[in-house]
């Protein structure tokens, strides 16, 4: 017995053939316009007849190459995308809808690579700027505070993650505690 896998027959019985629920529509300003940005030339826009919504959709088949074409379905919109308030996708929006699941994947993973890296490097330099400050302390006899510091009584934020307002308030306080 051979196992053929039909990429065809599989993609229908997933629910993308197009039949005769599906009115494929002749293309307007913006499916233009999603091909341009996009750069797939096999975008089209269908009307589904019985959910009567307009579909967003790239062949997968298309219906020249074969008698029971195939399709992905991409977004739906309650009405056609040429009209205002149509819900239509533009710009950054199209572009992460049209944009390949690998290609997806991996700009996940390189996000979460560069929140991690940062999360890292908050907290470095904040243990490192804690640490200064505690030397400093010690070394102007304010043996107290700096134990206190040490051991987590006390907050600490690393300079970059103070607001400016925060900020402010320090620089008030610094100039007060020289005056005197």
């Amino acid at each position: 017995m051979e196992i053929v896998f039909d990429p065809k027959w599989e993609a229908a019985c997933a629910g993308l053939a197009i039949g005769e629920e599906h009115e494929v529509w002749p293309d307007g300003e913006w499916i233009r316009y999603a091909r341009r940005l996009t750069g797939i030339k096999d975008l089209f826009v269908y009307h589904h007849k019985r959910a009567g919504s307009w579909v967003l959709a790239k062949w997968l088949f298309p219906p020249t190459s074969t008698d029971s074409p195939v399709a992905l379905e991409l977004e739906a919109m309650p009405l056609p995308p040429d009209m205002p308030g149509s819900g239509r996708l533009v710009g950054e929006s199209l572009l992460a809808r049209c944009k390949p699941v690998d290609e997806m994947v991996e700009s996940m993973r390189e996000r979460l690579k560069r929140a991690n890296s940062h999360r890292r490097s908050m907290r470095d330099e904040r243990i490192q700027s804690k640490k200064g400050a505690v030397k400093y302390m010690k070394n102007h006899g304010m043996e107290h505070g700096a134990k206190m510091l040490e051991r987590g009584a006390c907050g600490w934020m690393a300079p970059s993650e103070c607001t400016e307002q925060y900020s402010e308030t320090v620089s008030e306080l610094m100039a007060m505690a020289k005056a005197t």
